[in-house]
């Protein structure tokens, strides 16, 4: 407990302030950001669209700075920003519930190309729909951007709250959940990023990253709620991982992949 205080900071407390203002405004629907500057890359092309999965307690407009942040820098492949709203919070569900959500969105929006962006344990839904459930839904996923999430388990997912909460318990450090879906990550062929607060008193350092594999953005003096609410350099290293993510290597025609990918399974 004394090591989580000493992680507190004037500039995470008042990034958590604002962060829960905008937790009060927010409305309860999915909001939808289109990019200007989208350009198809083939004909017919609809673009990748970045899916922001809000934390725990959250709602969608969690993501909101950081999503205006990166606007005016988008990649011109990105068609659009969606920041997702999930029901039956605070209900005890586990991973899976929020994931199956997930995919009902994406089938109805009919988006083929995907980045996630996740933030705490939207970053743990996004990697498992990226690990398990992504060939078979034939979504191709460029990039997964984990902010604060905790791949490694959180100090704070035991007690009362895993009494209540099955995402608690497949959240907790060394739980069978996150072993498997850490082993996932490692052999995955799937960019991923994560980002950590230094001053986290959720997620602690070096438990929101997978140690010589997937090294961490450290973002100094900021909590697990500043950083989604007032950092710049959070969105200024996001739109690198993008620009990382959408590189000249990006397939340019999803149908002839997806071609490539069938023919694999049938051999």
């Amino acid at each position: 407990m004394l090591a989580r205080f000493r992680r507190f900071s004037i500039m995470s407390f008042f990034g958590a302030v604002k962060h829960a203002l905008n937790w009060l405004t927010s409305p309860t629907n999915d909001m939808i950001a289109i990019n200007p500057n989208f350009v198809p890359r083939y004909v017919g092309d609809e673009g990748i669209s970045i899916y922001c999965i809000h934390g725990t307690a959250d709602y969608a407009n969690s993501f909101q700075h950081i999503a205006e942040g990166i606007a005016p820098t988008l990649p011109s492949c990105i068609s659009n920003i969606k920041l997702l709203s999930f029901t039956g919070r605070f209900r005890g569900h586990g991973i899976e519930f929020f994931v199956h959500q997930l995919v009902e969105k994406i089938f109805a929006y009919k988006d083929k190309e995907i980045i996630f962006m996740g933030h705490s344990r939207g970053g743990v839904i996004s990697a498992y729909f990226n690990e398990y459930l992504a060939r078979i839904t034939k979504i191709k996923v460029h990039g997964v951007i984990c902010l604060a999430t905790p791949l490694k388990g959180s100090d704070i997912a035991s007690g009362p709250m895993s009494w209540i909460s099955t995402s608690m318990v497949q959240m907790q450090k060394d739980s069978p959940f996150l072993k498997h879906l850490e082993n996932k990550i490692i052999k995955s062929k799937t960019k991923y990023f994560a980002f950590e607060a230094e001053k986290d008193m959720c997620v602690l350092t070096d438990n929101g990253s997978i140690k010589n594999h997937l090294e961490p953005i450290k973002i100094a003096k900021h909590g697990h709620l500043s950083m989604m609410s007032i950092s710049k350099k959070v969105y200024w290293k996001v739109s690198e991982c993008l620009d990382e993510i959408c590189g000249p290597e990006l397939p340019k025609n999803l149908e002839e992949e997806n071609n490539e990918i069938n023919s694999e399974c049938k051999m």
